[in-house]
């Protein structure tokens, strides 16, 4: 396809190189088969019983998530407000649309929701983001950018299956869940060659807001690493591209007016409805730099000790390429250096892979003098709230493409068999020690008897607020399994979301808490704290505020004291009723 690359080529399907239809068929059908039994193996643990199964290293966002599939879906059934919900953080509610609510898969999801329930979605999305996104490569490698269908596979392959894609896979659908922006790139490269402007343009808008219903920060994401690529192909290909940019940009422009006229209000909402927020509250989250060469904890030489030390948990192990695919990525680049292509994937690597460092570079677990790019961009609008750690994901579908292109110049190369041999094998042995390994899954806690048998009923009135001991806070959400396995019929406060936090407009995890609720959390952890007049008081004040009906105690560390310590607010002795010790709370 020449020095110039391929964004400007004919289809490969077009060419006279093809296999014969029958056969490309069968090989997309093997490519794609195989990626939908890879996804179903890293999450067969999960897959075994899915309403009862839960992965345990995703912390509580799995319940987050399925709180967020149901409350959705509940709410298109009642017609509820989508953007904003008060069946948490009672009475002041959040903000939906300001959190990761991924409306482009509860909505179209709804049915199964309301039939199978909330936690069969989430298998659903799971599979279906670690397929689909490799399928979605496939498709544009193969269509567009090689003519090896086996390049286009393996090259699709890391981009689905990377261990960056494994690690969100554990908690966080709205950043693995990646299927349209292949598409989106699609959409440009027919908009760069000419191809009906308009068409092409609509559908840009429309697979661009549907990756922006299922992940915002996924979508600045994949926006960083594609403007990064045009500016690097312009800087080398600039007669050609400014040729060509009118026609492109009015393809654009229409696909970002559609997309405009579809979110505007929701992202209005999102920024300035109730309980919208300016930033979001993180410290420092670049990836250090051994993490570049290291294996991650669900890889297949992972060591999760290692992982642990050079991560922030295991659900953002977003830069561990393992030294092998590091080496074969600059052994790709050097031979293939004559394509300007390759040049510009390693620009682009080169970039996401420094700007995912944060704003320092962090060697030996301490954070050195020497500043990194992103130091320039961190108090920007939008990227402050990026976790730039995952910038680095960015680098994952541009390996593969070098990958792809590799082994399509080796399935043409006229060298003896042994050098292709040798070549097919260094790549097998750079991605064999990052395959993917089952995620681990295990049983749930059952439903206390109380919601499970509907003994609640009795306790709260319709739309009535039900106090868990203590509040619900991020990463002790029972109380969500509570609500959805009940169909949302009442309200808890607090709760684990992002929300304002303080008169500033920054966002934090969680609602700040009341002083009953900040006090029974540190009788939870040991604190060994007495209840005053004052307490007691301030107890009435909190529950009027929440009103609520009543005030339920599970399993939790110090039980004993928990319970005593609510006895003596409330003036009255709990009851065990159905697992929980519940006191009514008069209206």
């Amino acid at each position: 396809m020449g020095d110039v690359g391929t964004l400007t080529a004919q289809s490969p399907a077009t060419t006279a190189e093809q296999p014969k239809r029958g056969r490309r068929l069968l090989a997309d059908l093997a490519a794609m088969g195989s990626m939908v039994a890879l996804a179903f193996l890293v999450f067969a643990r999960l897959w075994v019983d899915p309403t009862r199964r839960y992965l345990i290293d995703g912390a509580s966002d799995q319940q987050l998530f399925e709180w967020f599939f149901a409350q959705t879906a509940h709410a298109l059934v009642r017609g509820d407000d989508l953007l904003f919900s008060n069946f948490i953080n009672f009475p002041t509610g959040i903000n939906v649309m300001a959190n990761t609510a991924s409306f482009g898969l509860s909505i179209p999801l709804a049915p199964v929701t309301l039939t199978l329930g909330a936690s069969v979605t989430w298998a659903i999305v799971l599979l279906v983001g670690l397929a689909g996104t490799a399928i979605g490569w496939y498709w544009l490698m193969s269509r567009y950018l090689v003519t090896s269908r086996l390049g286009a596979a393996i090259g699709a392959g890391l981009a689905g299956f990377a261990p960056s894609m494994i690690s969100q896979a554990q908690a966080h659908p709205q950043m693995m869940v990646l299927f349209p922006v292949p598409f989106i790139i699609i959409q440009l490269i027919k908009l760069y060659r000419g191809q009906r402007i308009v068409l092409n343009g609509i559908l840009l808008g429309l697979i661009v807001t549907w990756q922006l219903f299922i992940g915002e920060e996924a979508l600045m994401i994949a926006a960083i690493g594609i403007a990064t690529f045009i500016v690097a192909w312009a800087a080398m290909h600039w007669s050609e591209f400014r040729a060509r940019f009118r026609t492109t940009a009015l393809g654009v422009a229409i696909g970002a007016a559609v997309s405009l006229v579809i979110c505007a209000y929701p992202l209005w909402f999102q920024f300035t409805g109730p309980q919208s927020y300016s930033a979001l509250l993180h410290g420092p989250s670049g990836n250090p730099l051994e993490s570049f060469w290291s294996f991650s904890t669900e890889s297949l030489l992972g060591h999760a000790e290692i992982a642990r030390q050079l991560s922030m948990n295991r659900t953002e192990e977003n830069s561990f390429f393992g030294w092998p695919l590091l080496a074969l990525t600059i052994a790709l680049v050097v031979w293939l250096w004559k394509r300007k292509v390759a040049r510009v994937l390693m620009i682009v690597i080169v970039v996401a892979a420094a700007l995912s460092l944060g704003p320092r570079v962090v060697l030996n677990g301490e954070a050195t003098w020497m500043p990194a790019p992103w130091i320039l961009f961190r108090h920007m609008p939008l990227l402050d709230s990026l976790l730039e750690s995952r910038l680095a994901m960015i680098c994952v579908p541009a390996m593969g493409i070098l990958i792809a292109l590799g082994i399509d110049r080796l399935r043409k190369s006229t060298a003896p068999t042994r050098y292709r041999v040798v070549g097919y094998a260094a790549i097998a042995l750079a991605l064999l020690p990052i395959f993917p390994t089952p995620l681990r899954a295990a049983d749930r806690e059952p439903l206390p008897e109380f919601f499970a048998d509907g003994t609640y009923r009795a306790y709260v009135p319709e739309g009535g607020t039900v106090i868990p001991v203590p509040p619900t806070v991020p990463g002790d959400v029972d109380a969500y399994d509570w609500q959805v396995k009940t169909g949302m019929e009442f309200h808890i406060p607090e709760g684990y979301f992002v929300g304002p936090w303080d008169e500033t407009g920054r966002a934090s995890y969680g609602a700040y808490p009341r002083p009953m609720s900040w006090l029974l959390r540190r009788i939870r952890d040991g604190e060994g704290l007495t209840v005053n007049e004052a307490d007691k008081a301030q107890a009435k004040a909190d529950l009027e505020f929440w009103k609520a009906s009543v005030v339920v105690l599970g399993d939790q560390p110090h039980r004993d004291e928990l319970k005593t310590a609510v006895d003596e607010l409330l003036g009255e002795e709990g009851e065990l009723v159905g697992g929980l010790y519940v006191w009514k709370v008069a209206p």
